[in-house]
């Protein structure tokens, strides 16, 4: 289970693609099982500010690393209609289904960023474009990050590891 930030305040996706969102004490069913999500583990999700979409990544279906896009409608699941590269934390066959990501809209870049233990990547027109920060590989050197933040005020996207915010 994965949980994002909305609009509409915070929305839970499960294993099984339902989508719930938080109404100030309880959660609401607001599509149970829809169309066109596999059964995964381990995924996650974002909310794309520019679309108004809810955004899923990766994450293990039937016991395999997956490096497939969905997107939710308020009705049903569908896939990017291209494939993404594999980002270079799932290139190597020994290291198994271990990296962590995290996704966070960018109001600076207009645009939903992943971020990987040793890569990071833009969604642009439904394809995840590998990105190249300044310093970002020594920075994280091979962290996994579980803390996403958005700074309002300057419409930055960081990383928070041990108290610490990247950017």
């Amino acid at each position: 289970q994965a949980v994002a930030v909305t609009p509409a305040g915070l929305v839970a996706v499960t294993e099984r693609g339902s989508v719930l969102t938080f109404a100030g004490k309880s959660w609401t069913v607001n599509a149970s099982r829809p169309r066109g999500f596999q059964e995964r583990f381990a995924f996650v999700l974002g909310y794309d500010e520019a679309t108004g979409r809810l955004v899923v990544w990766g994450g293990e279906v039937r016991e395999r690393p997956s490096n497939d896009t969905l997107f939710f409608d308020g009705k049903g699941w569908t896939p990017a209609a291209r494939s993404s590269p594999k980002p270079k934390d799932m290139k190597s066959r020994d290291s198994g289904w271990g990296p962590a990501h995290a996704l966070v809209y960018d109001q600076a870049l207009g645009r939903l960023v992943r971020f990987g233990s040793a890569a990071v990547a833009v969604l642009e027109a439904e394809v995840w474009q590998p990105l190249a920060p300044k310093g970002y590989r020594e920075l994280v050197r091979g962290l996994a990050w579980k803390n996403p933040v958005h700074a309002q005020v300057t419409g930055d996207a960081h990383q928070v590891h041990a108290g610490r915010v990247f950017h």
